[in-house]
């Protein structure tokens, strides 16, 4: 495995120790790929594109790529569902269709970052795309029983979720101290407020008069797919909720300055062509439910299993 690494990344075989993250030794997206391709070679047989993702050591690789004497341990995720004898399901707030579709056409919604948010010439910052949402600054605080000075300052991810909130659960039938765990997905900085606290949540549960345990989640980049998962565990029906906006540049500028982030605006991973990657706005909810209670928008899929890990050295 090091003679190959070695290989793949253009390095001595003696610079590469059995804990050293491949990252960290000059390995790219065209790298982690050639290595796949020549492992596989090597060992004449089929390998996961994700490989040096979720093996990022040689160590690591090492142990993946010999042989076990015994199976592999199952899918957490599939043990703790089977308990309920039946998949979870999710469905989503209206719009979503159009995305899905959307992106199973190859499109994308990226765009020259709007003088509405900041002028990236003016900050000279080579990552100049992104997707970003509109008419975020339009808020009905009437409707969430909100006066005018509540409204405004009120952050606009906050607003966000409320408007996710009201058209999803508008829809559903949601209210009348129906029993639903709530969780929010954390991450994103906000205008007015450091992160989306507490207070996040809580107009989403007295606005629907909803009960049941609530909470949120803050893992970084991964906090949408943990609370999804967290909801899965209450065992209950669920409303998962995630936002993020991209309202001020500084987290833009950080991400660009430490050569993360594409200079054309597109994600292409595993690919040669790879540069970063690209940033998003996006809100949305999601309901997990018992598939033979389900009525109202079509079914999005089936949750079969959910295991939570963090690859450690990487």
């Amino acid at each position: 495995v090091r003679r190959v690494a070695s290989e793949a990344l253009g390095i001595l075989e003696e610079d590469l120790k059995d804990d050293t993250p491949l990252m960290q030794a000059g390995m790219t997206s065209q790298g982690a790929e050639v290595l796949r391709v020549l492992l596989a070679q090597e060992l004449q047989r089929p390998l996961p594109r994700t490989l040096a993702l979720d093996h990022p050591t040689v160590g690591s690789l090492a142990r993946f790529l010999a042989p076990s004497p015994t199976p592999p341990k199952p899918l957490p995720g599939a043990a703790s569902l089977a308990r309920w004898e039946r998949p979870l399901c999710w469905r989503t707030e209206l719009g979503a269709g159009e995305a899905l579709a959307a992106g199973a056409a190859g499109c994308d919604a990226a765009v020259r970052v709007p003088l509405a948010r900041w002028d990236v010439e003016e900050l000279g910052s080579t990552a100049k795309h992104g997707v970003f949402l509109e008419d975020l600054e339009l808020f009905q605080a009437e409707v969430f029983h909100m006066s005018p000075a509540e409204a405004a300052v009120v952050d606009p991810g906050q607003r966000l979720l409320l408007r996710c909130a009201a058209e999803f659960c508008g829809g559903h039938g949601f209210g009348g101290g129906k029993d639903v765990a709530v969780v929010l997905a954390q991450f994103q900085s906000l205008i007015l407020a450091t992160q989306l606290n507490e207070y996040s949540i809580t107009p989403i549960l007295s606005g629907f008069d909803l009960v049941g345990p609530s909470f949120q989640v803050d893992c970084a980049c991964s906090s949408a797919l943990a609370a999804l998962h967290l909801a899965a565990l209450e065992g209950q029906e669920a409303l998962v909720a995630a936002v993020n906006l991209l309202l001020h540049p500084s987290a833009q500028i950080y991400f660009s300055c430490a050569g993360m982030l594409s200079s054309r605006g597109r994600c292409r991973s595993f690919d040669a062509s790879a540069d970063g990657y690209a940033r998003a706005e996006a809100g949305g909810v999601l309901r997990l439910g018992l598939p033979e209670e389900e009525e109202g928008p079509r079914l999005l899929g089936s949750c079969a299993g959910k295991p939570s890990h963090i690859y450690g050295i990487s």
